[in-house]
């Protein structure tokens, strides 16, 4: 099996990042296939490497979007604008959005500011959630946390980045752990990542900021939403029932792992959500 840093360079052998500066910002984007639809992906704790997978396998029918966000942007509501300068660069009107984790929440909220066609949310949760009510209780450290990770050498930082991801391991196989960890030290290995994980830490910290979602506000998108909720996902079961009654009608399925289970096993989710894409459009 190859390690996620094999695929990732294969990947990139075929795939080049190329500078879109749209509001005065710097997105670093692929931009790749064609047809009707445009797909987006916004990355999970600035994780863009998420979407190798998918790109590939989607830009056979679509025209697929993945990024890496500019540096300077943390409040989701200036990255959502942000996000709507750069697709009018593009020539995007209106995109299948595709989260996971805070990137769920930065669709949910696109959606809600800008018209969308759809939406696929992996392993997330809506505004009105425990799991957010509790991270206001870490407001007190935030400044500890970005001071933590600006100082600490970088070597340090990629072994806990590791390890704060295993306690969310279940019940893969080690194989598929050891995918997850090789998917991990891929990440790490651009000392960058300190500063993407910066941005990330403050944008999730600035979800709990974010006014709650409320039904009407995706009532468009009526049976055009897709929720994928892994079986042992981080999130417990009743946060992912807010998420899926704040839409109208939507498609949810129960998938497979945990909150890395997108990247263990593509395999298992691409043919769901290339089901939902035929299905619903």
């Amino acid at each position: 099996m190859k390690s996620f840093t094999e695929e990732y360079s294969e990947f990139l052998s075929t795939h080049e990042f190329k500078t879109v500066n749209a509001a005065g910002l710097d997105f670093e984007v692929i931009d790749s296939g064609r047809g009707s639809q445009t797909i987006v992906f916004l990355n999970g704790v600035d994780m863009y490497q998420f979407w190798i997978h998918y790109v590939s396998a989607l830009e056979k029918n679509y025209r697929v979007v993945m990024m890496k966000y500019p540096l300077t942007v943390w409040k989701n509501i200036d990255m959502a604008k942000a996000l709507k300068a750069l697709f009018t660069k593009l020539g995007i009107d209106a995109p299948i959005l595709v989260g996971i984790s805070d990137g769920g929440v930065l669709v949910q909220l696109y959606a809600k500011l800008y018209r969308v066609s759809g939406l696929i949310m992996v392993s997330t949760l809506t505004v009105d959630s425990t799991y957010v009510e509790s991270m206001k209780k870490e407001k007190f450290f935030m400044p500890m946390m970005k001071h933590y990770i600006k100082k600490t050498k970088f070597e340090k930082l990629r072994v806990r980045l590791v390890e704060s991801v295993r306690k969310h391991f279940r019940n893969e196989t080690e194989e598929e752990k050891a995918y997850a960890v090789s998917f991990l030290e891929c990440v790490g290995s651009d000392e960058g990542y300190r500063y993407m994980f910066l941005r990330a830490i403050q944008a999730t910290n600035d979800i709990t900021r974010l006014e709650k979602f409320q039904k009407g506000d995706f009532s468009y998108l009526a049976g055009k939403v897709l929720v994928m909720i892994p079986e042992n996902d981080m999130f417990d079961k009743a946060d992912s029932q807010k998420l899926v009654d704040v839409f109208t009608d939507p498609v949810v399925k129960q998938t497979y792992g945990g909150h890395l289970g997108l990247v263990m096993r593509p395999d298992l989710y691409i043919p769901e959500i290339e089901q939902f894409l035929r299905e619903r459009f």
